[in-house]
């Protein structure tokens, strides 16, 4: 089935949707998803299709990037990176954890990288949790960080303009008047007039900077990180001014890597996450 999807309709990647049904971890490759994977890894160079993505929704901590190693899959949805990133904005407050989200590529093994987001279908929209839109500014630095990891960053639609659409996070909590069969899965039209107001047009210009950064400094897309393995008991930046400091909300991380005409490019982006009021200019 699978290569009748990519041979008929041109596909160009695969995201195995929940795939821990699919994964016995006491099986080696004889069955289920690192079995189907090998099959389209021998096939897919025959098609001219050597680099086709294939990506886990696994499991929904940093477990998966393992799996992703063992079965020899592309990818995974690294969806640490947008629960923990809920957590900091709804409590106003980041911990030492954000070190091991920024080293994102942490763990995959070469030639494997991880999807990252901050908002996406199955959960309400990051706006939620930074407040009113017009508390929107508590979102920059996350947005920062999303673009300047390592990965293959992806955007909800509505976020880059600052869709707030409330969602249940889980069945229990579905409104009487949604037909059970449907669940969470509610209609959440784009407002578009939204991206042309003051606080979507702030967010769509900062989304817009950031993607060009990246597009322009492909170093941003490299594994390299710096501090690697921070320890997380530790909450002061470290002697070379790195990692983070807690009770400012500061946050300092190096970045590097190859530019297009392959010379070294190196980053450093410290970001402070605001816990209170807006910061006047």
């Amino acid at each position: 089935m699978c290569r009748y999807w990519i041979s008929e309709f041109a596909i160009d990647g695969i995201r195995f949707d929940e795939s821990t049904g699919f994964y016995d971890p006491d099986r080696h490759g004889d069955r289920g998803l690192p079995k189907l994977i090998a099959r389209l890894r021998r096939w897919l160079p025959s098609v001219g299709r050597p680099n086709f993505p294939l990506i886990l929704e696994h499991e929904w901590n940093y477990s998966s990037i393992d799996v992703v190693n063992r079965v020899d899959a592309s990818s995974c949805w690294l969806d640490p990176f947008r629960g923990e990133t809920r957590s900091f904005l709804t409590n106003r407050h980041v911990r030492p954890s954000i070190m091991q989200l920024l080293d994102s590529a942490r763990d995959f093994a070469p030639g494997r990288t991880p999807v990252t987001y901050i908002e996406n279908h199955d959960h309400e929209s990051f706006m939620i949790n930074a407040g009113n839109r017009d508390e929107w500014w508590r979102t920059q630095p996350h947005a920062i960080a999303l673009l300047t990891c390592s990965g293959a960053p992806m955007i909800h639609n509505g976020q880059e303009y600052g869709e707030r659409y409330p969602m249940p996070e889980d069945d229990s909590h579905s409104p009487p008047s949604i037909d059970p069969a449907v669940k969470r899965v509610v209609p959440r039209p784009l407002l578009w007039p939204q991206k042309d107001d003051p606080i979507g047009g702030s967010l769509l210009d900062l989304y817009r900077r950031i993607i060009r950064l990246r597009t322009n400094h492909p170093g941003l897309t490299s594994p390299n990180f710096h501090p690697r393995g921070w320890d997380e008991s530790r909450n002061q930046l470290d002697q070379d001014g790195f990692g983070i400091d807690e009770a400012r909300q500061l946050v300092v991380y190096h970045r590097w890597g190859n530019a297009a005409d392959a010379r070294l490019e190196k980053f450093y982006i410290a970001s402070i996450f605001p816990n209170g009021r807006k910061l006047s200019k």
